[in-house]
């Protein structure tokens, strides 16, 4: 392999931790010597979002580069090790699309507990585009932090037809001190769901029996 300016190296990213340890290895241990560029799709001025993803993931770069034509790019500037950031979007990468650092921070305290603190022996990668879901293996989603509607934490809870997710959301909104305030066709179109903003939450404690309470009922 050539390590030369001339010849960028590129990072691959995904949501693994072990990739994303990867990574930050052969990052550091290359960019003495190798130009290393981050080659993505994704959408045009995103590039200070992936600053930020990269510096939280500590991996190194020298520049980076968006383009919808990364084989042209690829081929164009004669690239000898190829790894691109595609489609796939890490966990940090959601993380960051809560705009306060407190929400951040909880969202990554969420995604630890549920997938390492919890004791949950059947939790499963739900697939979700606009943020990241948890499911029971076999199972619709328990929770979601989502970037869509003004980005919090969704709490998928028990069946559609049971309609739970109203008078949990009064419970929620008393614990935390703040109101939800949800709109019409969302308390009909979701009745089983209650949200979090998690900028309101001053504490993970407030919302783990929630949390619990929703993985139980799936």
């Amino acid at each position: 392999m050539q390590t030369c300016s001339q010849k960028p190296i590129i990072s691959k990213l995904s949501a693994s931790d072990t990739s994303i340890s990867f990574f930050q290895i052969m990052t550091h241990l290359l960019f003495p010597e190798a130009h290393i560029t981050t080659l993505t799709s994704r959408a045009p001025g995103t590039k200070s979002q992936i600053i930020n993803e990269l510096t939280q993931m500590n991996i190194l770069y020298d520049e980076i580069v968006i383009t919808d034509n990364k084989q042209k790019y690829i081929k164009s500037n004669n690239i000898v090790l190829i790894n691109c950031i595609g489609g796939t979007k890490t966990n940090e990468y959601f993380f960051l699309q809560f705009e306060k650092v407190k929400a951040q921070e909880l969202a990554r305290k969420i995604h630890t507990y549920i997938w390492n603190e919890s004791g949950y022996k059947d939790i499963q990668d739900a697939g979700t585009k606009d943020g990241i879901g948890y499911k029971r293996i076999g199972k619709p989603k328990f929770a979601t932090l989502s970037t869509q509607r003004q980005r919090h934490f969704i709490l998928h809870i028990g069946k559609k037809d049971r309609g739970m997710g109203q008078s949990i959301q009064q419970e929620i909104d008393e614990v935390i001190g703040r109101k939800f305030n949800r709109q019409n066709n969302e308390v009909e179109k979701y009745p089983h769901e209650a949200y979090i903003r998690l900028e309101w939450v001053n504490n993970f404690d407030q919302i783990k029996p929630y949390i619990d309470l929703a993985y139980n009922l799936r």
